[in-house]
């Protein structure tokens, strides 16, 4: 799971990599809801990168396990959820759904209806390789899961099951209250039952901010309804260019760049995962959090010759040429207008990204945007023959095979 600000051709991480804080320690992935695979864009951390993806689809995972040519990346089924004393809130009717205040919006979109008229096992074709779906009979919280190994290590995890991602972040609560994973990228549902268990957006928030984490993005998804709809995004039934905003994927970091970070969480990081936090930044589109990031550890963990180049790096073109940190900053401060959304468009070029296969353009050259604003499906995942990642048909589907 990924938002249209992932930057696939990152400049300051092959440079971290160099660095025995991140060499030596690895990077440690875990993947919930890893149908597919783990997503190719981690392959930014190189040999340093390990994982552990899980899914509820037996003969995805041993597909997976069988192609699977990366012996730092294993694939385990199973239903990853929270603790057997958690109750979450359920409806087995419709009386009770109306009682418990679930609008089921998904039964009034367009995908919904269009999935019915087309009548196609998208699940069986399109996730499980055409092989029979077959649902593990596993239940696992990653607490206890990773009991038996040093939680420590782990550094991220990303969470997309298709409406059961609350409860996969409540099993995981002794690991995230340790303080050592840095971030988390959620798949999330704006709307639903108002219960504290809910699997809500509002919910998630709330758990993760208790615990000293950060929103740091969110992408949005709208669906139309099916008395009106509107355009797909993609050649399949799935989220529309206009409707409701139903889900959305969002993106947590513990924001250790804050001045006062340490002392509001009581928190003090290692240098290993100050190192790939930085990454981290870059690798999800904050080049602006990762500056602060290395600017605040600076003296300490970064020698002043490394800031410098890592926040070179970092720096994106100024007038369709790629410069270095202290004159883009000296172009800020000098004229803060020139950043207005007019100027940066005709003075420089757009917003872009740095040239990986050179470091100038030529003036008025077009440059790549960050990302496109329609076309925003870019996580370079195996596609389908709709054109749409896995992951995007497994988004796609939710509403049609279950909420």
């Amino acid at each position: 799971m990924s938002t249209p600000r992932v930057q696939h051709v990152p400049r300051l991480i092959p440079e971290l990599l160099k660095l025995p804080a991140l060499k030596d320690s690895g990077f440690f992935l875990v993947d919930v809801g890893a149908s597919g695979g783990v997503e190719p864009f981690w392959n930014a951390f190189g040999d340093a990168l390990h994982a552990v993806g899980f899914d509820v689809l037996v003969n995805e995972v041993a597909r997976l396990n069988k192609e699977n040519k990366n012996e730092r990346i294993r694939y385990v089924d199973g239903v990853v959820t929270c603790p057997a004393d958690v109750v979450l809130p359920t409806y087995r009717s419709e009386e009770e759904r109306i009682r418990v205040k679930h609008t089921h919006l998904e039964s009034r979109s367009s995908d919904r209806h269009a999935l019915k008229r087309m009548n196609v096992d998208y699940i069986k074709k399109e996730f499980n390789a055409n092989q029979e779906v077959v649902v593990s009979e596993r239940r696992v919280t990653l607490d206890e899961f990773f009991a038996q190994q040093n939680p420590a290590k782990i550094d991220f995890i990303k969470v997309d099951t298709d409406g059961h991602d609350f409860p996969v972040l409540l099993g995981a609560e002794k690991i995230l209250r340790q303080g050592d994973v840095l971030g988390l990228s959620v798949e999330a549902q704006l709307h639903g039952m108002p219960h504290e268990k809910a699997n809500l957006f509002a919910n998630i928030d709330t758990f993760l901010r208790s615990m000293g984490y950060t929103l740091f993005d969110l992408e949005i998804f709208r669906y139309s309804r099916a008395d009106l709809p509107a355009q797909f995004c993609h050649d399949i039934p799935a989220q529309t260019v206009q409707g409701q905003v139903f889900w959305g994927e969002a993106v947590y970091f513990r924001d250790l760049g804050g001045p006062d970070y340490e002392k509001m969480w009581k928190h003090e990081p290692a240098e290993a995962k100050v190192v790939k936090l930085a990454a981290l930044y870059e690798l999800f589109g904050l080049n602006d959090c990762a500056a602060e990031l290395i600017k605040k550890f600076r003296g300490r963990f970064f020698t002043e010759e490394m800031a410098g180049r890592f926040l070179d790096q970092l720096t994106p073109v100024l007038y369709g040429k790629k410069v270095g940190y202290a004159k883009y900053m000296q172009a800020f401060e000098q004229d803060p207008k020139s950043f207005y959304a007019s100027q940066f468009a005709s003075t420089f070029g757009g917003l872009a990204e740095p040239n990986p296969h050179g470091d100038s353009a030529s003036a008025g050259e077009a440059t790549a945007p960050l990302y496109d604003p329609v076309l925003y499906h870019r996580s370079g995942r195996p596609r389908s023959k709709t054109g749409l990642s896995l992951r995007g048909l497994k988004r796609a589907l939710r509403s049609f095979f279950g909420s």
